[in-house]
């Protein structure tokens, strides 16, 4: 007797079927028979499940919700993503006149493989039309030509770690002293092989310190097509100074800005996760250094800076193009 099919192999199939996929197609891309891709659609569309163990159906009470009723919470999910459960209740019962309690609504979303998660909040401002015309003028560089820049800010808060073990129902506490200290702003430009430049300051940047980073930066890359020929940054008011584009093209290089509202299209991003994780790993050690009253104080925050900058190893900068979408080579 074959192994049945997987629960997330089924959902697979729920999913193509709800896209009007091709049957044909949607047994070539799965390799599952056409019967077997019917059974799953029959028992999706019998019990508004298309989990193996709930095939041949439910022992006990029947379920209080009905298909129609699960495909209602669906949409409404699909629709406004952060509503509360017990607002999808409520919204239930003035649709279709049901009243169940919230751990009903719980257990039928999580039969459905529906988690709550962090949103991922976009702006409305974003131009979508923007961002496909970016995504198509990229393609014509390879991920290797492109160097990505962008600035982010640390200070004494900054070392403690956001999370904690403790006993179930308690809290994980930690006595921290809440002083900021001191603000730090890094400046690193990332490459597909890693970090190429940094610059480190004890403010925030502006027009003037960007193009002194700019001198440092331009001196790592080369003129276009060769590799790391392309500076890529967003359209902050301290990057649109009409000498940057300058400097950079007197360079033989190409410079081109993200769309609006679009840190996604950013690998930088993931790369400031990472570093800042990595300082909160360093955790006491960098408070010493923070709070340091030493005369080379600078230079300690500079070294400590460089060290977390440069965790970023050259698999963890491929992955992020390709979690960006560079991935087209």
């Amino acid at each position: 007797m074959p192994a049945p099919t997987s629960n997330e192999l089924r959902r697979c199939v729920i999913r193509m079927l709800a896209l009007e996929l091709d049957i044909p197609l949607i047994m070539a891309v799965t390799s599952l028979s056409e019967r077997t891709i019917s059974k799953i659609r029959q028992q999706w569309e019998e019990t508004g499940s298309y989990r193996h163990e709930e095939q041949y159906g439910i022992i006990g009470r029947p379920r209080l919700l009905s298909v129609g009723d699960i495909w209602y919470l669906t949409e409404r999910i699909t629709q406004a993503p952060d509503l509360f459960l017990d607002e999808l209740r409520q919204e239930l019962s003035v649709a279709a006149g049901i009243d169940v309690s919230i751990s009903t609504v719980w257990r039928s979303l999580a039969r459905l493989g529906i988690t709550y998660k962090v949103l991922d909040k976009r702006a409305m401002e974003r131009c979508e039309a923007d961002r496909a015309e970016y995504q198509r003028l990229i393609r014509a560089f390879r991920p290797s030509q492109l160097v990505f820049v962008d600035e982010s800010s640390f200070n004494r808060r900054g070392t403690y770690r956001n999370r904690g073990y403790a006993i179930s129902g308690d809290r994980a506490c930690k006595k921290a002293f809440f002083a900021r200290g001191k603000r730090y702003s890094i400046l690193p430009a990332l490459s597909i092989t890693g970090i190429l430049a940094t610059l480190i300051v004890q403010k925030s940047f502006n027009s003037a310190l960007f193009l002194e980073f700019l001198e440092l930066c331009l001196a790592s890359m080369n003129p276009f097509p060769d590799d790391n020929s392309v500076l890529i940054m967003d359209n902050c008011a301290i990057h649109n100074d009409p000498a940057i584009r300058e400097m950079i093209e007197a360079r033989g290089m190409v410079c081109m800005y993200l769309p609006s509202y679009s840190p996604d299209f950013n690998p930088i991003e993931l790369a400031f996760s990472k570093i800042k994780s990595s300082v909160q790993r360093s955790g006491e050690a960098a408070r010493l250094t923070f709070d340091s009253n030493d005369e080379n104080y600078e230079a300690e925050i500079q070294a400590l800076f460089f060290r977390h900058v440069h965790t970023v190893t050259e698999e963890d900068a491929r992955g992020w193009y390709r979690h960006c979408g560079y991935d087209y080579e």
